[in-house]
């Protein structure tokens, strides 16, 4: 029952701990934590899956002359094989990372209006991602190129969101919103050049 999960979760330290994905398991009339992960877990390792997959298929690609070593495009890097099949494997368990993050981040800050927003945004750009890993440029450039967008598009929408919402926030410090500026800066920057860059390249 909710009311005995709740009081076994309070028991363990957890029954107010919004960060965690928990997985629990009953036994007689007791429930059992038998896992559970952060929130901040879910966003180190998708980020770092995400960034080792992008540089890995570059070296990859690099060396076997498939892209220049100058500033190819990211999906350049995962066109070919062998590098094709890490890129898709890679970026896709990004994703999935992402999906989860993106809901125990909701799970987190319902109270706020923004939540919502937000949460389908995150979603979005996730799916986004998925589809840019299983569908590269050469099979299907529309559905690749608009899945890079909403990729990219979203999900700076969504980091824009999240930093308006969090400067009226007062348990976000000076620091924390400092850097939560920056990144989205840096990302919505990223993005425009990314679309001067496409442009440049397909002329």
């Amino acid at each position: 029952p909710p009311m005995r999960a709740r009081d076994s979760l309070q028991k363990e330290g957890l029954g107010h701990a919004p960060y965690h994905l928990l997985i629990v398991g009953r036994c007689g009339e007791k429930m059992h934590i038998i896992a559970k992960e952060t929130l901040q877990f879910y966003i180190v390792q998708g980020a770092t899956i995400v960034l080792s997959t992008i540089f890995l298929c570059y070296g990859i690609a690099v060396s076997l002359g498939h892209v220049p070593v100058w500033l190819p495009m990211i999906s350049d890097c995962g066109v070919y094989p062998p590098e094709k099949y890490l890129f898709s494997l890679g970026l896709v368990i990004g994703s999935v990372f992402l999906h989860v993050e993106s809901i125990l981040l909701y799970n987190t800050n319902k109270a706020y209006s923004n939540s919502r927003l937000s949460l389908i945004l995150s979603l979005l750009s996730s799916m986004g991602m998925g589809v840019v890993a299983v569908v590269n440029e050469k099979e299907n450039n529309t559905i690749h190129t608009a899945a890079a967008v909403i990729t990219f598009g979203f999900y700076d929408l969504y980091m824009i969101v999240m930093t308006f919402y969090s400067s009226s926030e007062p348990t976000i410090g000076p620091v924390s919103l400092a850097i939560k500026k920056v990144c989205t800066v840096t990302g919505v920057a990223a993005m425009l050049l990314l679309i001067v860059l496409s442009i440049l390249y397909y002329n």
